[in-house]
């Protein structure tokens, strides 16, 4: 897990920025969308040999 360690950072500093619950938006939107760039690695993964 070493790719998240730059996101608590991100999260403090947006915390301090504004609200608590914008911050959390703002880290699940930026989840979401890792999560979607894994996804479409696990699919590409076979593909590189055909």
């Amino acid at each position: 897990m070493k790719s998240r360690g730059g996101v608590e950072e991100i999260e403090k500093a947006i915390a301090s920025r504004r609200g608590e619950r914008a911050a959390r938006k703002e880290t699940g939107d930026a989840n979401r969308a890792r999560t979607r760039d894994t996804a479409r690695k696990r699919e590409n993964r076979g593909k590189k040999d055909a």
